[in-house]
């Protein structure tokens, strides 16, 4: 969804892949798209793209699973969800409809 508001309401965001580490001038972006979360640094909100775990990994207050549906990356999530509430935060979960 962030691409689908008016021009005027964009978000700024920044992609940092797997192993990268972000630009200086880019950390005052406060969401980040990332493959391994940890690399990601302080952030205001990560969406997580990568399957890894996320033990002794800080988090910032919102976090965003993306989870596929192949058997392989539902279980990375469900560990994931108990690792979420194993560190005190309290998951939502938003099914989406088959496609």
């Amino acid at each position: 969804l962030l691409w689908t508001f008016d021009p005027g309401e964009f978000i700024p965001h920044a992609r940092l892949r797997a192993g990268e580490q972000p630009a200086p001038r880019l950390a005052p972006t406060a969401l980040w798209l990332a493959e391994q979360p940890a690399d990601a640094g302080a952030c205001d909100v990560l969406v997580n793209l990568g399957p890894a775990s996320l033990a002794d990994t800080p988090l910032p207050a919102r976090t965003i699973e993306l989870v596929a549906r192949g058997d392989d990356e539902v279980a990375a999530g469900r560990q994931r969800w108990r690792q979420h509430v194993a560190a005190g935060r309290k998951p939502v979960n938003h099914t989406q409809p088959d496609a």
